[in-house]
């Protein structure tokens, strides 16, 4: 099992053919957006929803189901090269890239998921509301999450986020 691989939507639209199969991630606002060439087969899946962890009005949060979609369709290439991207390949497509391992890896695993995750995704924050259902949906109890914000890297960036989403929303307040 090799894990799947975790980019931007630009390094998909160059690399999606080498794979057997590739889950993209667009926002609920990207019409038409380009997509990466298939790979042969069926070995796509699209979601579409925002970069969210709250609800925010004219945004579309993850929901339960298309983490579940993810997880199912994962359980279908573990031995494949699975190719997972989202616009920036920073929070949603890690987040997602972070529960398939999870799901892979097996209960009480989340410690190593988390460590391959960032081996494979040095620069991930993931997306907090992503880790949270995956974490239900596994039955993790809150145990992959937990691991999340215990592992110093991934803590330190969803911090920084954290406090670029702050002096985001008070711009858009002042704006109002």
């Amino acid at each position: 099992m090799k894990g799947p691989i975790v980019v931007s939507a630009p390094t998909a639209r160059e690399i999606a053919s080498h794979f057997d199969a590739v889950i993209s991630v667009i926002g609920s606002g990207d019409a038409n957006p380009p997509l990466p060439p298939g790979p042969p087969g069926q070995g796509r899946l699209v979601l579409v929803f925002d970069d969210i962890e709250v609800p925010m009005e004219g945004f579309v949060p993850p929901q339960p189901g298309d983490i579940r979609r993810a997880i199912d369709f994962a359980r279908a290439w573990i031995a494949g090269d699975l190719l997972i991207h989202c616009a920036k390949g920073v929070s949603r497509s890690p987040a997602l890239a972070l529960v398939i391992l999870a799901d892979w890896y097996g209960m009480g695993a989340e410690g190593e998921a988390v460590a391959r995750l960032h081996e494979l995704c040095p620069k991930a924050a993931p997306n907090r509301l992503i880790v949270e259902q995956g974490d239900m949906l596994l039955g993790r109890n809150g145990d992959l999450m937990q691991t999340v914000l215990e592992h110093p890297a991934l803590a330190h960036r969803l911090a920084l986020k954290d406090a670029w989403m702050r002096r985001r929303d008070q711009h858009r307040g002042k704006q109002c």
